[in-house]
């Protein structure tokens, strides 16, 4: 029998060394992955669930939900934005919808800097919210709007393998 050449086993070691490695890279964003899936599917659950729209004076809906304000949603960042989408187009609830809307928006503007101006890639977000107590688009024209935004757009602002991060690339 032959014994392997002392400089092979070096070599194999490294590799081992390197799949390691990489195995525990994969299993360190599979976690971060599941932990916001799990996070962001149960928040909107139970966020529709207990949803109570508290109209305002001016006849638009705050995104308040008595007992139940969401708070991993904006903290996700754009790690959130297929989440509500999907929850936005899934609802029956115009009142939902456009609290939703509101987070959506939320998180694509994202923090404004003290003195900025404000600037952002939204094509023009006032026309998914109520002006005057009215709509500019009416709710079939704004999910179609919104979601063609968002198949033209979505993945500007979301890219799935990027998890670890709240960052919008957009912002």
């Amino acid at each position: 029998m032959t014994s392997p050449s002392p400089g092979r086993k070096p070599i194999k070691i490294f590799v081992i060394l390197i799949a390691g490695f990489l195995l525990l890279l994969s299993l360190i964003w599979c976690g971060i992955f599941l932990y916001w899936d799990w996070t962001l599917r149960k928040e909107i659950r139970d966020w529709e669930a207990k949803f109570v729209p508290l109209e305002s004076g001016d006849s638009s809906f705050d995104i308040i939900a008595l007992g139940s304000v969401p708070t991993q949603a904006p903290r996700a960042g754009c790690r959130a934005l297929p989440y509500l989408v999907d929850a936005m187009n899934s609802s029956g609830n115009p009142q939902f919808q456009d609290a939703v809307m509101n987070l959506i928006q939320g998180i694509l503007l994202g923090p404004i800097p003290r003195g900025a101006g404000g600037s952002n890639s939204l094509p023009d977000p006032t026309r998914w919210v109520y002006k005057n107590g009215k709509r500019t688009l009416d709710r079939n024209q704004f999910l179609t709007d919104f979601n063609e935004w968002w198949r033209v757009n979505g993945a500007r602002y979301h890219q799935g393998w990027r998890v670890w991060s709240s960052w919008c690339p957009g912002n």
